[in-house]
């Protein structure tokens, strides 16, 4: 497993830890940021991750630290070292500060109320009611699995704004994911009948917005990146973002 995600649902934000690449991402609505893993930073985050919601017990983070060549005597080198990587994720952000659990004589954890955002959605698409938004959601799913698809076809460039694919390949496969796209985006606006300045119709198009700049292929990675790197870039983002527009279409119907 290269990669894991989970949901913090207090906050909407998706935790993701790309171990291959040693990055720690948090995304949400507001917020698109990754950080670069020391080793044993990235191991004991997957165990974390991994084995949620059991604990890893102080003899497991000990052997891992052994086997990135640090020493750990004691559990009180195991504590600090747990602070250190504890710190180092609340200086990359501070709502950080309670990822790490200490379960005292026991190990540690991630908090029990991470999800996996997988399983969150399955369960909120089908209680849409509206046949046709749900029609659309499906489409919506189904442009999001053929973009990806179609970004495995495509290079990393560098471009003057950053990192990018280049299209050229799948150009004319775009222009009909995007024509389908708006499309739907129309037949969600006419089902909502929401005001143009309702909180929720500005919050669903911009969401929407996002979306389409995944479909269309048009993402811009700051940093240098493999393709591997960015089609789970590419998939876990357009899910998230698509998680989100089911969650607020649900709203709108109550």
């Amino acid at each position: 497993m290269n990669f894991k995600q989970l949901y913090n649902p207090k906050t909407a934000t998706t935790y993701i830890i790309e171990t291959k690449a040693m990055i720690f991402k948090v995304v949400s609505d507001d917020i698109n940021k990754q950080i670069r893993l020391k080793p044993f930073y990235n191991t004991i985050l997957m165990a974390l991750f991994k084995y949620r919601p059991t604990p890893i017990s102080y003899q497991e983070i000990k052997t891992i630290l052994i086997n990135n060549k640090l020493s750990c005597p004691d559990n009180t080198r195991l504590h600090r070292k747990i602070s250190e990587l504890r710190n180092y994720l609340i200086a990359f952000d501070p709502k950080l500060e309670n990822l790490i659990c200490n379960i005292r004589g026991v190990g540690y954890s991630l908090p029990l109320y991470l999800q996996e955002p997988e399983l969150e959605s399955l369960v909120i698409i089908h209680k849409i009611q509206n046949e046709k938004l749900f029609k659309s959601l499906e489409i919506l799913q189904l442009l999001v699995t053929n973009s990806f698809n179609l970004s495995k076809k495509c290079q990393i460039i560098k471009s003057d704004d950053g990192f990018v694919l280049d299209r050229k390949p799948v150009h004319s496969d775009i222009e009909i994911i995007l024509t389908k796209f708006i499309e739907q985006q129309k037949i969600i606006f006419q089902e909502l009948q929401l005001h143009l300045q309702d909180f929720l119709h500005i919050r669903i198009e911009l969401e929407l917005a996002k979306l389409k700049t995944y479909l269309g292929l048009v993402r811009i990675s700051e940093f240098s990146i493999t393709k591997e790197q960015w089609l789970n870039w590419h998939q876990l983002e357009s899910e998230h973002i698509l998680n989100n527009i089911t969650t607020m279409l649900k709203k709108a119907e109550n």
